[in-house]
């Protein structure tokens, strides 16, 4: 039985030479398989897309669907969520960490809190008032590729941005008219004065809402604070109640007065038609006493006899030098 001749070893070394050069251009292909496709992108709905190729922006923003850009560190993809509002936190105006005195009792007193201009953020009103709060802005990126090229760090320049609107919006103010009431007012005056400081920058996004989460004093005179707009709030509801019983009583002060004025004017009419009624009457009897003097004095008399006799019990004429005199009795109860 006769057996295989044996290779001889070159052939045996080429063939392991080529079998791991195969290897090797597989796992080439594969590794620059690799790298081409992380090149490939998905971009999301609601999301877009900047190239940064050596470092550089590059113009035109893609949109959702796939993106084929060069691998890193050629290409640099950034998404950015353009289709829903975006929402900054703003809480430079909060105190970090609130210090504790270091004197002792008998020094100040009792030991308290006090805010530490280092550390804790705040701001300053119009009339010297100090105040801290905290804030959430939202908007919406509508030019992404303007965002991103105007600043490496759009939200900080925009959370700067606000700081200084809402910093001098609050500086033509006094506190009270702030805090509590005029919060609506203080947020629509910074909006506005944000507004037009983006427009000069062309950030590239649109404003949504402000919400003002929180604008108070300092923690160690919030009470005092709180106790103070309590009374105000206190004495301008004596005032209202004040000025709402002055107009009640006015009201009715003035239907009394229109309803005595209605009278008397009444009273007026009837007593001046009854005086002319009377004078008209007496002329009369005057001009027939100038014609016939006995016969009117005459009737006079006999008209007031008949007035005034049936109100006495008894009536007696008693003869005089000039005139009969006349005696009455008035009528006693029991006659009557």
């Amino acid at each position: 039985m006769s057996t295989p001749a044996a290779q001889p070893p070159l052939a045996s070394t080429e063939l392991a030479a080529r079998r791991s050069l195969t290897l090797l251009t597989i796992v080439f292909v594969c590794v620059l398989g690799g790298y081409l496709g992380s090149g490939v992108h998905f971009v999301k709905p609601g999301e877009s897309a900047l190239v940064l190729r050596f470092g550089r922006l590059q113009p035109q923003a893609h949109g959702p669907g796939l993106l084929v850009a060069f691998p890193e560190p050629i290409d640099r993809v950034i998404r950015l969520a353009t289709g829903a509002p975006r929402e900054l936190k703003l809480e430079g105006w909060l105190a970090r960490d609130i210090a504790r005195s270091t004197h002792n009792e008998t020094d100040y007193g009792p030991l308290r809190h006090f805010l530490d201009p280092a550390k804790d953020g705040y701001t300053l009103t119009g009339d010297a008032n100090i105040v801290q709060g905290s804030f959430s802005l939202r908007y919406q990126i509508v030019d992404p590729v303007r965002f991103f090229s105007v600043s490496a760090d759009p939200d900080a320049t925009l959370a700067a941005l606000f700081y200084q609107s809402a910093a001098r919006t609050l500086a033509e103010a006094a506190i009270d008219d702030v805090i509590p009431a005029g919060l609506a007012t203080y947020r629509d005056r910074t909006l506005e004065e944000l507004r037009q400081r983006l427009s000069a920058l062309d950030l590239g996004i649109a404003l949504g809402g402000l919400e003002i989460r929180e604008l108070l004093p300092p923690k160690p005179v919030l009470p005092a604070f709180q106790d103070v707009n309590s009374a105000k709030v206190e004495r301008q509801t004596f005032v209202e109640e004040a000025r709402a019983y002055l107009a009640r009583s006015k009201e009715m002060a003035a239907s009394e007065a229109n309803t005595l004025r209605t009278r008397a004017v009444a009273d007026a009419a009837a007593a001046l038609t009854r005086a002319e009624g009377e004078r008209d009457a007496f002329l009369s009897i005057l001009a027939a006493y100038h014609e016939s003097p006995v016969n009117v004095r005459s009737r006079l008399l006999a008209e007031v006899r008949e007035e005034v006799l049936p109100k006495f019990n008894q009536a007696a004429f008693a003869p005089a030098a000039s005139a009969p005199q006349i005696l009455l009795r008035p009528q006693t109860a029991d006659a009557r």
